[in-house]
């Protein structure tokens, strides 16, 4: 018996199983794109850290110090910190870009499993936060730069923690662990004020295992669509 696969779309259109194939692909290509974004941004902070002076400590040394706009010493409780950024711009568009990205990836959510409901919510919290730090660079304003980043540090990986219990297998197990330990050195950062030496560690271990995981789902995770009706 032959079927024919059509559904109801928008406005009570008939949708044909084709139409429903290439919404689909597209959706993929827009989902792989805004998470490959995110990962663009680390190669952006790495070839800015060569440029970074004195020379930049990846354990020590945050994303935010990289995006200082000028050639400054920061006091915090631990001493003064001399940064200076050549390729701050970069750093702070590359940052606004990604944040606009985490909130792409929110905007198929309702189709996509593992970015649609509260991980989805977390995505554009998460977001917003990232698009705030580049628009208030570290040197700017040091006490409204760390207000809006602490978001950011609790969202993202929030978002993939929620996000992975759609899934079994690597996919969910993956995005478990990333998430639980993403929790883990946010709170940790958040809570222990003398951590800071090891912030660039602790904060990398909240975002670039985020990140590989937004890619991992956006290529191989399941997109949701509505069933297509069968008709003899």
């Amino acid at each position: 018996m032959f079927c024919r696969f059509r559904g109801t779309g928008r406005f009570g259109k008939k949708t044909s199983f084709g139409e429903g194939v290439v919404r689909v692909t597209v959706r993929r290509a827009a989902l792989t794109g805004f998470a490959l974004i995110l990962l663009l941004g680390i190669l952006v902070e790495i070839v800015a850290a060569r440029f970074f002076s004195p020379s930049y400590d990846w354990i020590r040394n945050t994303v935010s110090d990289l995006g200082v706009t000028t050639c400054t010493t920061l006091h915090n409780y631990y001493g003064a910190v001399e940064l200076c950024s050549p390729a701050h711009a970069w750093v702070n568009a590359s940052m606004a870009v990604g944040g606009l990205a985490m909130i792409g990836l929110a905007t198929v959510r309702v189709h996509t499993a593992g970015f649609d409901r509260f991980a989805g919510l977390s995505w554009v919290v998460a977001g917003v936060s990232t698009l705030a730090m580049a628009l208030v660079p570290q040197d700017v304003s040091p006490e409204l730069h760390a207000f809006v980043s602490i978001p950011q540090l609790v969202a993202l990986p929030l978002a993939v923690f929620i996000g992975s219990l759609k899934y079994r297998g690597v996919i969910g197990g993956a995005g478990r662990v990333v998430g639980a330990v993403g929790l883990g050195a946010g709170l940790w950062l958040l809570l222990d004020v003398s951590v800071y030496t090891h912030a660039g560690l602790l904060e990398r271990m909240i975002l670039w295992p985020a990140f590989l995981w937004a890619v991992f789902v956006s290529a191989f995770g399941r997109l949701r669509e509505r069933r297509l009706l069968a008709v003899a």
